[in-house]
């Protein structure tokens, strides 16, 4: 599937570039499920091989901060099992993404030719539009600056980059 359901609650408690990762995220999750095995590094790896510019490249750290947020949030539940295998002793994760009231994203996002940190704004906007809608009916960059909780002036430099870039 070229689509994940995303949780609407990203837009409540997460920055651009988290909401990025979360989608990212589910993007290496089952889809009928919301189940992942996956680890860190191959989120690392997916992130980056779409980076914009290497200013989007992102580490293992940084991915493993947004688990954290996620979980902290109710986004996501994280079960650790211990497991020993023919190179030792590791730890396995498997992530249950929420996804209650959601918006569709269609893979093609990740793909684009844009700034991550601008994705994921585009992310927050669509999880603040009407339901089953493209249309985000707030009347000015304050009132949207409010909903999103991301600053008027990072607002509007999102939009225009947005428009700019087509």
């Amino acid at each position: 599937m070229n689509y994940r359901r995303i949780t609407e609650k990203i837009a409540n408690y997460l920055t651009p570039t988290e909401a990025y990762t979360f989608v990212c995220l589910a993007f290496k999750s089952d889809w009928e499920t919301y189940e992942s095995n996956v680890k860190q590094q191959t989120i690392v790896e997916y992130i980056n091989k779409h980076a914009y510019t290497g200013k989007d490249r992102t580490s293992q750290a940084t991915v493993s901060r947004h688990l954290s947020e996620f979980e902290r949030h109710g986004l996501l539940t994280k079960k650790s099992t211990d497991h020993f295998g023919k190179l030792g002793y590791f730890i396995k994760n498997k992530y249950q993404l929420e996804t209650e009231h959601y918006v569709f994203i269609d893979e093609a996002l990740v793909k684009l030719p844009i700034p991550n940190e601008l994705k994921g704004f585009l992310i927050l906007v669509k999880c603040r539009c009407l339901n089953n809608t493209n249309f985000c009916g707030y009347s000015s960059y304050r009132r949207l600056s409010e909903v999103l909780n991301i600053g008027k002036t990072t607002v509007g430099k999102y939009l225009k980059q947005a428009i700019d870039l087509g």
